[in-house]
């Protein structure tokens, strides 16, 4: 495989809080590895048990049978978000033999105008940990982005925020970001305090150190970006290998 045909096309709208798209971690990452088995006519069949036997990181580690219902319960919510499409219903899969019916599943188009990433295969296989896999591509498509109310760049999001975006509790959510920021695989800039509140300002975030002055000089960047950032819209950014 080479080009644009190993790449997964992660769309903004997939990590955007309130989006009628918005996909929860296991979500994506099944969505992920789905894409990366589709044929050339952009379809696949495949069955609960196929993708328990193959998926790299488990939806449930403790217990084969819950795995595979996490499996068929992250399907239905895929369908239903118009993410994926197939004609078996919830009924049939609920059956006895509901994990080996083949199903034939087919990705809806989703407007690429809203932005997106794209991710090699390759990348995709190496994640070790659906949530940090899940954070790291919520905050790529912001490296590069200005936001206007603040002139910075990153993904300026509250704990509370990021924790529902990932739909768990804070202290998994801060768990899960100080292990990245550990491995340097995440950098953060803590909000300030106001002068006369004890509210704190959103977290700034990066999947790239930021400068130590906070800001980014537009003349270290490619031209096609300025124009772009200028506006505060999410850039549709080149493939730059994220070691999962």
């Amino acid at each position: 495989m080479n080009g644009i045909k190993d790449k997964i096309y992660i769309y903004d709208v997939f990590t955007e809080l309130y989006s009628p798209y918005q996909l929860t971690p296991n979500e994506l990452y099944l969505f992920c590895f789905l894409y990366t088995k589709r044929n050339h006519e952009y379809k696949l069949l495949i069955s609960i048990e196929l993708i328990h036997q193959a998926i790299p990181i488990k939806l449930h580690n403790s217990r084969p049978g819950i795995n595979r219902s996490r499996i068929k319960e992250t399907l239905l919510t895929l369908r239903e978000k118009g993410v994926i499409n197939f004609d078996i219903d919830e009924a049939a899969l609920n059956k006895k033999n509901g994990k080996d019916i083949l199903i034939h599943i087919t990705f809806e188009k989703i407007n690429e105008e809203s932005g997106y990433e794209l991710i090699s295969y390759n990348n995709f296989y190496s994640a070790n940990n659906i949530y940090h896999f899940y954070i790291i591509m919520a905050v790529k498509r912001f490296d590069n982005v200005k936001y206007m109310e603040n002139g910075l760049y990153g993904r300026w999001i509250s704990e509370k925020e990021f924790a529902k975006l990932l739909n768990v509790g804070e202290d998994t959510l801060r768990k899960n970001i100080n292990e990245l920021l550990s491995q340097k695989r995440l950098f953060k800039l803590t909000g300030s305090k106001g002068e006369n509140t004890n509210e704190r300002d959103k977290n700034r975030y990066r999947t790239i150190p930021f400068p130590k002055d906070g800001k980014d000089s537009f003349e270290n960047r490619h031209d096609g970006n300025k124009k772009r950032m200028r506006k505060g819209i999410k850039n549709k950014n080149q493939d730059k290998e994220h070691p999962f």
